[in-house]
């Protein structure tokens, strides 16, 4: 009753940002503190969690249900997910789902477990031309899904808003400067 009443603003209350980091929450916790949160929310902090427990293994198809409850977020600008161990296949649904978040201007992803999903990030700074700041530093991004994220930063550039980016403390280094010419190079002519 009283997330109700938070959500239509009922209590007079207007609430535009959501700072819970460092509260121990797991993903259950911070559904049901989402979800009590205004639609028209512009800005939420989840970082330092226990979104995800690192001992357990999500496959592909899996997701947190607290990726359900952002998608309700239409007005979301600044998203933390940082530190909360995040694993590849909730970070492809969490890129997917952000697409259509066409008001997502910062997204700080920074020491979570990200090593396929640079793959899914590097579509969304492809496609989503409003992130202005992006935070990927301490995961494991190195080979193809970083060369990936290096191509989706190219293709943003164009037309974008990306101003701001850190990838420092991945495993960015030689193995991907060797892979940088069958994956980042475009055929003379091609957009």
């Amino acid at each position: 009753a009283v997330a109700a009443r938070v959500q239509t603003g009922q209590l007079g209350v207007k609430i535009d940002r959501a700072l819970l980091q460092d509260n121990a929450l797991t993903d259950r916790g911070a559904c049901f503190l989402v979800d009590a949160l205004p639609e028209g929310l512009v800005e939420l902090d989840l970082g330092d969690n226990r979104l995800h427990d690192p001992g357990a293994y999500l496959p592909p198809g899996s997701d947190l249900r607290l990726l359900r409850s952002l998608q309700r977020l239409n007005q979301l600008q600044v998203l933390g997910l940082a530190n909360n161990r995040l694993q590849d296949p909730v970070v492809d649904t969490l890129c997917q789902d952000l697409l259509r978040c066409r008001t997502l201007r910062r997204l700080d992803l920074s020491g979570n477990n990200i090593h396929r999903g640079g793959f899914a990030v590097g579509r969304l700074l492809a496609d989503h031309r409003k992130i202005e700041i992006l935070d990927l530093h301490w995961n494991n991004l190195g080979g193809p899904p970083a060369v990936a994220v290096a191509r989706g930063l190219m293709d943003n550039s164009a037309a974008g808003k990306l101003r701001w980016v850190d990838l420092s403390w991945n495993s960015i280094g030689e193995p991907t400067k060797k892979m940088e010419g069958p994956y980042l190079h475009r055929p003379p002519g091609a957009a």
